[in-house]
């Protein structure tokens, strides 16, 4: 009599080993691990957050066996102004303990659209992103609102969305600041509004941090951001808005990989006259300056008392003359091959 051996392959049975109890309690613990993660940030959380998840929501995103779940994250509270929500791709061990999170953008008070879940199925979040219906129009005056399908997977454990792997700017190496110089630099890779990458690095330099990122599609965008005490005499001298700008635009010549593009930008604000500098009469201050090689710079200078003082310095290549707006983006970025 022959043995017969019966072999099992060893797959995921996600669907039945998760219920609605168990993602309230992991809902709870994503809950616990925000406002943590404020109070060892220092940061004051008046807000209040709901977790929401289906258990047609879980899968394996990471291939480890172990079930995982997507939830929506929504901020609720009195500074969150509207409602502010996103998606967390949350991986769970054995013991559904919760070992890291994936944020995808959801929507906003302010955002062009709001992305809705359509399925979750073999590690991959299927979903649409449908326009905000303009509050300004009439009804009856509305196109029908755009949509874009999209799909949302781990690789290499970062969360990317699939139309991305198109964009020139997936396959660039991102630096933004040389790694032999005397700064301090932290980096890290996300996932932004529109669902492009977006490499962000915060560098420490004699007692000043400056947070830069480096994101888009086929536009590229690069910003440079300080935040500085607040001191009204300087938003009403242009002479000193000047000089701070150089100084920044001096520290990148130096440390950042872009030197060419940050030179030109030197080179037209030392020849503006500080008389042309104009604040508006919020005290803040504006100047565009047209780049070589299709680059556009934008120099601001913007703050108050309560909020403190901001610097800003953002450089965009657009493919075409401008920069496309949200919606031609998204579906620009579709058509590529």
């Amino acid at each position: 009599m022959k043995n017969i051996f019966l072999y099992l392959p060893t797959i995921c049975i996600c669907a039945q080993t998760l219920d609605s109890i168990d993602l309230d309690s992991i809902g709870n613990q994503l809950v616990q691990l925000e406002l943590k993660n404020a109070e060892s940030n220092s940061i004051a959380n008046n807000n209040r957050y709901v977790t929401k998840s289906s258990t047609g929501w879980i899968t394996d995103f990471n291939d480890d066996g172990f079930p995982d779940a997507l939830f929506r994250f929504e901020d609720i509270g009195i500074e969150s102004g509207e409602n502010n929500y996103e998606y967390r791709m949350v991986l769970l061990d054995g013991k559904q303990h919760i070992i890291d999170q994936h944020i995808i953008f959801g929507g906003s008070l302010f955002s062009y659209g709001n992305l809705e879940i359509d399925q979750v199925r073999n590690g991959i979040v299927y979903a649409l992103c449908r326009e905000k219906p303009s509050p300004d129009a009439e009804y009856s005056d509305q196109e029908e609102p755009k949509s874009i399908e999209l799909a949302f997977s781990l690789h290499d454990g970062k969360v990317k969305e699939k139309n991305y792997k198109r964009c020139p700017l997936a396959t660039m190496k991102k630096q933004i600041f040389k790694k032999d110089s005397p700064l301090q630099i932290e980096a890290s890779l996300q996932m932004d509004n529109q669902y492009n990458e977006e490499y962000y690095e915060r560098v420490t330099y004699q007692g000043d941090t400056c947070n830069a990122y480096l994101s888009g599609c086929e536009d590229v965008v690069l910003s440079f951001g300080w935040a500085i005490p607040f001191n009204p005499t300087h938003h009403a001298n242009p002479t000193i808005i000047k000089q701070l700008l150089l100084r920044k635009l001096f520290f990148l010549k130096e440390h950042s990989l872009f030197k060419t593009l940050v030179q030109h930008n030197l080179e037209q604000l030392e020849a503006l006259n500080a008389t042309l500098i104009q604040p508006n009469h919020y005290g803040n201050t504006t100047i565009q300056i047209r780049q070589l090689d299709g680059w556009q710079s934008s120099l601001y200078f913007a703050g108050n008392e309560a909020q403190g003082s901001y610097l800003t310095i953002l450089f965009r290549k657009p493919v075409n003359l401008e920069v496309m707006d949200f919606w031609d983006s998204m579906e620009s970025k579709v058509r590529l091959n």
